[in-house]
């Protein structure tokens, strides 16, 4: 694609994305209040609920790339070329590097997680600067009997947020 054609295409992916990311962030604190809590207290936290929260739950869990040069690997080759999935959100449930991969710790000590998000930085951006009057919205809870779920196999996240305001 010309440049610009695949800069929209890319920027179409990185708003979905970030969309989901950002649902699955705000479904996961209005499940934890404590931790809800502490990132209203103390805004800060709200880059490492935003690298938590991509790892545990990515929202672009693959990308599939071009090979540029030939490489090697454990059970083989990859030629120049060849088109190679890479799975970006497997890297965060890596027990040797992320203990209890399943549990949601915004405190976790470790490597940074690899950014399963097309473009980490803008998604980073909304997050600093939405959450923080979004959280201070009184009363935001999720709808009574609503629970949150991640779907979706190329992009993952929540389609659905039911919350209610006030209260």
């Amino acid at each position: 694609l010309p440049l610009p054609d695949a800069l929209a295409v890319r920027a179409r992916g990185a708003e979905r994305a970030t969309a989901y990311a950002l649902a699955s962030l705000l479904g996961t604190l209005l499940t934890r209040p404590a931790h809800l809590a502490a990132v209203r207290d103390e805004p800060a936290l709200i880059d490492a609920v935003w690298a938590e929260t991509l790892r545990h739950d990515p929202p672009a869990p693959y990308l599939v790339l071009r090979a540029r040069e030939r490489v090697r690997l454990p059970g083989g080759a990859v030629a120049a070329g060849e088109r190679v999935l890479c799975l970006l959100g497997a890297a965060g449930w890596d027990p040797a590097g992320y203990p209890d991969p399943g549990r949601w710790d915004p405190y976790r000590a470790g490597p940074a997680p690899v950014p399963a998000h097309p473009w980490p930085d803008l998604g980073l951006l909304t997050v600093r600067y939405g959450l923080p009057p979004l959280l201070g919205v009184r009363g935001l809870a999720l709808a009574p009997g609503f629970a949150p779920r991640v779907v979706g196999v190329r992009v993952r996240g929540p389609r659905r947020l039911l919350v209610r305001l006030g209260g």
